[in-house]
């Protein structure tokens, strides 16, 4: 496990009552962070990790002379992890950590876990779509790791119903693709896991961001282990030859939206 060749990429955009667009539901004011995949590696068995520390740095305000604070990673706050797809299937190892409570359904479950996590005006669109959404998932995660990877999973082709050949039909659709259709909205990018919000960020510290993406489900759906992981220093380890087990990316973010060099990791 390492910090990654390239393959998990994720930005940090500080948002503000200044930084709302006039065509966009109002954004919830903090750090949002969102991250991807290279397409090749389809999205991660074990889900997403988001941790973050303080950073102190000479240029940060309000700290001259105070001792620096201990650069421990945890996980963010308020953000329930792993951030895993809205789906609840046997194959699928990050559907652990959605709860089924007695008398809803796995569906209806996957549905209020990854509602959960949406901020925003579009809620309740997505709600109302979500059925369609969680069929393409129950696809692409079906038969677990050992059926091959997400990239070669592919929603049916469906001829057309009367025989006719110049009827319009279906070609098959690529699942991966259906279900990243979306995530160019920050509403919808939370709902699939790939977008997360800091709102505790205004402090006069800087602050490391470390986004892990548990390929191989190392982590076991606890955020403990990723913590533990991190703060012993084994971000920095070289990756297995065999590809990522676990990636992870680490960028830093001052509230003011001040980029900052990162601290050492470790």
């Amino acid at each position: 496990m390492g910090l990654n060749d390239g393959s998990l990429r994720a930005w940090a955009l500080p948002v503000g009552p200044a930084s709302q667009w006039p065509f966009h539901p109002a954004l919830v004011a903090g750090i949002h962070l969102r991250w991807e995949l290279k397409r090749e590696h389809g999205l991660p068995w074990g889900g997403f990790y988001v941790l973050t520390r303080p950073c102190t740095v000479p240029e940060s305000p309000g700290l001259e002379g105070q001792p620096p604070p201990e650069f421990l990673w945890d996980a963010l706050a308020g953000v329930q992890m792993p951030l895993a797809l809205p789906v609840v299937d046997a194959d699928y190892p990050a559907s652990a950590a959605i709860e089924v409570p007695q008398g809803l359904s796995p569906q209806q479950a996957a549905q209020a876990y990854g509602l959960a996590r949406v901020t925003g005006g579009m809620k309740d669109g997505l709600a109302s779509g979500f059925g369609d959404l969680h069929a393409v998932l129950a696809e692409l995660v079906h038969g677990g790791p050992k059926q091959g990877p997400m990239t070669a999973r592919e929603w049916p082709a469906k001829a057309s119903s009367d025989g006719d050949a110049d009827a319009p039909s279906l070609a098959a659709q690529s699942l991966l693709d259906l279900a990243l259709l979306g995530v160019a909205f920050p509403e919808y990018a939370q709902l699939i896991g790939l977008y997360a919000i800091d709102t505790d960020a205004n402090w006069p510290l800087t602050k490391d961001y470390l986004v892990v993406a548990d390929c191989d489900t190392a982590f076991q759906c606890d955020p403990a282990k990723v913590v533990a992981w991190a703060n012993a220093g084994q971000v920095h380890d070289p990756p297995p030859k065999k590809g990522p087990e676990s990636l992870a990316i680490e960028l830093t973010q001052v509230s003011r939206g001040n980029r900052r060099k990162p601290a050492p990791s470790g």
